[in-house]
């Protein structure tokens, strides 16, 4: 999923930016990166938020974790949807 987005926005990004720019390249592969992470984080999310119950002690197994975490209503699947994308960003720019 991380990669479909990147060549996409990629592609997208290439043609829009002049490529006499200095830094058209440098901005192409930011954006990329930055919209490749958002959608991945998408589905990466919810799974670690169910694995960090889990490995917190404060669900016995993953179904336990879901079950509860379902009755928060779909945002409990997304807490910390926001410091992972602040970590997960810069991380996978740079890369």
């Amino acid at each position: 999923l991380y990669f479909l987005t990147y060549e996409a926005v990629h592609r997208s990004l290439s043609h829009l930016l002049p490529p006499s720019a200095p830094l058209s390249a440098p901005a192409a592969h930011l954006g990329s990166a930055a919209a490749g992470a958002m959608v991945s984080s998408v589905i990466r999310v919810p799974s670690d938020t169910v694995k960090h119950q889990v490995q917190a002690y404060l669900q016995k197994n993953c179904w336990k974790g879901v079950l509860k975490i379902k009755k928060k209503g779909l945002g409990g699947f997304y807490r910390g949807y926001l410091p992972t994308l602040l970590r997960d960003v810069p991380e996978i720019a740079i890369q």
